[in-house]
């Protein structure tokens, strides 16, 4: 997250922008067809991560780096996921914003907090910024979810609503 400060033309020490690393309590889940996930919530082995990485520490699935053992693992990229971790509010200027800074999430992922779907992205290659400063919640903290759909599932329904279009390699 980063915080930020918006009005003024002479910087002061609150003005400058000051990132606060998400980076613990994070679990994560395989998402489910109905509404209620009947998954458990694992915690993550480590932040930045993947759902391969996490799968193959606690020993789910067999490292997909490792001789072929990819061909066994392919199941994983046809289920969403989804990831989530609390945190507190920083403490904020009037003049400052909680910005929420993703470099990289790959690909289809919805971005939720404290329940309410905040952003969407489609790009794992168009780093996001969200201003989260008017939806924290100062009192009792604050919950981020991000749901990753199955790129495999999206790219086929695309194939399937354009049937003429000559598709390369989608996926």
């Amino acid at each position: 997250m980063e915080v930020n400060g918006s009005a003024g033309c002479g910087l002061r020490p609150e003005h400058l922008l000051k990132s606060i690393q998400i980076a613990e309590g994070w679990e994560f889940s395989q998402v489910e067809d109905q509404p209620e996930r009947s998954s458990e919530w694992l915690p993550v082995s480590s932040f930045p991560t993947t759902v391969h990485a996490d799968l193959a520490y606690r020993g789910l699935i067999p490292d997909p780096n490792v001789a072929k053992n990819e061909e066994h693992v392919q199941w994983v990229g046809e289920q969403s996921w989804a990831y989530r971790t609390k945190f507190e509010s920083p403490s904020l200027s009037p003049t400052q914003k909680a910005v929420l800074a993703f470099d990289g999430l790959d690909t289809h992922a919805t971005i939720s907090l404290n329940g309410k779907q905040r952003l969407k992205t489609n790009n794992m290659f168009t780093p996001e910024r969200l201003d989260i400063t008017k939806h924290l919640n100062k009192t009792t903290g604050n919950e981020l979810e991000i749901v990753f759909e199955s790129s495999y599932f999206v790219g086929k329904k695309i194939v399937e609503s354009d049937p003429d279009h000559k598709y390369g390699c989608w996926n």
